[in-house]
C-alpha cells in the first residue's frame, strides 16, 4: 500500500458499537418517539419504536434497495460509490386507536470524505409495508421514514472522523472506502500527493488496525527526538564531618539525537550525550578538586530500539548498543591530571558493564488512555483493548479490540 496512515475498522466491531449504543438510557429518544399527524384533515397521535438494535452490511446496497428506497422529499436516491446499508430489523409503529405493528427498515448511507473530514450520511430508506393499509403507508412515505434519516444523520455525525494530526505528524485530506465488511481510510503525510481511496480487498480483511508506513515511523522518533534534545539531567550534594567536608556534582546533557528508522518499528538511534563530574573538599588543612568531562568514542554512539505495545502499554527496548568506550577529559587541574589514570580505569571498568546491563531493558512511554467522544451530544467513552504492535507489507500494524461504554 503507497499510503502512509491507514485505518481499517470491521463490521462486527460497528455493530458490537450500535448495540451498545442501542442499549444506552441517553439515546432513548432516537429508539422510541411519539409524533402527531394530519391523516386525511384528521389530526392523530403516531408511536414508534426501534425495539432491536440496528446493524450495518458493508457491502454495496443492491440495485433493488436503490429503487425501493425513499428519500425525506419521497423521492428515490441515486446509486452513488462508498455506499451502505444500515438495517433496522424490528421497528413497531402504532397509530392512535389502531393495533401496533412491526415491520423491517433498510436505510441507504455513505461513507464520504470532503472538506478535510470523513462523514457518514444517511440517504433513503425502504420499509417493508406488506399488508399495510394506504394510510399507514402514507405516514411512513411522509414522517417515519423522513424522521428516521434525520435521527440517523444526527447519530452518525457523531463518528465523523476529522483530518490526522498524531503528535505533530500532520497528514493531508483522508480518503474513505466501504465494502467487503470494513470501513476503510488512508491518508499521506502533508507534503506528499493525496491519498486515493484504497481497495477494499488490498489490506487484510479481519480485525481493526493502524497501519502506519515507515516513513511516518521515522518522522515520529525524530519529533519525539527533538523534544529530548538539549535535556539535562544534575545531581550533587555534600557531606560535612569532623575535619573537613566535601561536595559533588555530576550530570549528564542530551547534545543532539539523530534518529533512523530500520524498520518499521526498529530505529536506529545516534545519542551525542556529554557527561561530567566533579569533587571540591577540604581535609583538615588540605584542599583538594577533581574534575572531568566525559566524551564516547565513537561519538555519537549507535543503538538499536524496537517499539512494543502489549495491552494498553506503549514501551521501548534497547536491543542493542554497539561498541563504544568512554573518555574521561581532566579539566586541567593538576590533582585532576595525577588522578586520571584511575578514573580512567574505573570508567573502562564500568562502561562494558553498563552496556551489558541495558541491552535488552525497556522503558514505559505512555499508557493508552480512553478516548471521550460526543455522539449527538451524549457522551461515550472508546476503549482499545489487546493492542498489539507488529509488522505488515513493510509497515507497522498496530490492532486493537475497540469497545464503547
Amino acid at each position: 500500500m503507497d499510503n502512509d496512515f491507514a485505518v481499517c475498522v470491521d463490521q462486527e466491531t460497528l455493530n458490537s458499537s450500535l448495540r451498545v449504543l442501542h442499549g444506552r438510557p441517553d439515546l432513548k429518544n432516537f429508539r422510541e418517539g411519539k409524533q402527531q399527524v394530519t391523516i386525511s384533515g384528521n389530526s392523530e397521535w403516531v408511536e414508534w419504536k426501534i425495539e432491536d438494535p440496528p446493524y450495518l452490511t458493508l457491502q454495496a446496497p443492491s440495485d433493488d434497495l436503490w429503487r425501493d428506497a425513499i428519500k425525506e422529499n419521497e423521492g428515490a436516491p441515486k446509486p452513488t460509490t462508498n455506499a451502505f446499508v444500515l438495517a433496522v430489523p424490528k421497528f413497531w409503529f402504532k397509530r392512535e386507536g389502531h393495533d401496533g405493528r412491526t415491520t423491517s427498515i433498510e436505510a441507504i448511507c455513505t461513507l464520504t470524505a470532503q472538506d478535510g473530514r470523513c462523514t457518514f450520511t444517511p440517504h433513503g430508506a425502504k420499509v417493508d409495508l406488506t399488508g399495510f393499509v394506504e394510510a399507514d403507508r402514507i405516514i411512513y412515505r411522509q414522517i417515519i421514514v423522513p424522521r428516521l434519516l434525520r435521527e440517523a444523520g444526527k447519530l452518525l455525525a457523531g463518528l465523523a472522523v476529522p483530518n490526522i494530526d498524531v503528535y505533530g505528524l500532520g497528514f493531508g485530506p483522508i480518503a474513505a472506502a466501504v465494502g467487503d465488511e470494513r470501513v476503510i481510510t488512508v491518508a499521506n503525510l502533508r507534503g506528499r500527493p493525496n491519498a486515493t481511496p484504497p481497495s477494499t480487498t488490498a489490506l487484510p480483511k479481519r480485525g481493526n488496525y493502524v497501519l502506519l508506513s515507515k516513513n511516518t515511523m521515522e518522522k515520529g522518533a525524530q519529533l519525539a527526538a527533538a523534544l529530548i534534545k538539549g535535556y539535562a539531567l544534575r545531581r550533587g550534594g555534600g557531606v560535612e564531618y569532623w575535619g573537613g567536608w566535601y561536595q559533588y556534582a555530576a550530570g549528564f546533557q542530551v547534545n543532539d539525537v539523530k534518529v533512523h528508522a530500520s524498520g518499521p518499528k526498529t530505529f536506529s538511534v545516534y545519542p551525542d550525550l556529554g557527561g561530567w563530574a566533579s569533587v571540591d573538599g577540604r581535609h583538615w588543612l588540605v584542599w583538594y578538586h577533581l574534575g572531568y568531562k566525559f566524551v564516547s568514542h565513537p561519538n555519537p554512539v549507535e543503538a538499536v530500539v524496537d517499539l512494543n505495545v502489549a495491552e494498553d502499554k506503549v514501551s521501548l527496548k534497547l536491543t542493542d548498543l554497539k561498541d563504544f568506550w568512554v573518555e574521561a577529559v581532566s579539566d586541567g587541574h593538576w590533582l585532576s591530571w595525577i588522578c586520571k589514570p584511575i578514573v580512567q580505569a574505573i570508567v573502562d571498568n564500568c562502561v562494558p558493564k553498563g552496556r551489558e546491563y541495558l541491552i535488552g531493558k525497556s522503558a514505559h512511554i505512555f499508557t493508552v488512555s480512553a478516548i471521550p467522544l460526543d455522539i449527538a451530544g451524549v457522551k461515550v467513552t472508546l476503549t482499545l483493548r489487546n493492542l498489539e504492535l507488529d509488522e505488515y507489507d513493510g509497515m507497522a500494524r498496530l490492532t486493537a479490540t475497540p469497545s464503547l461504554s
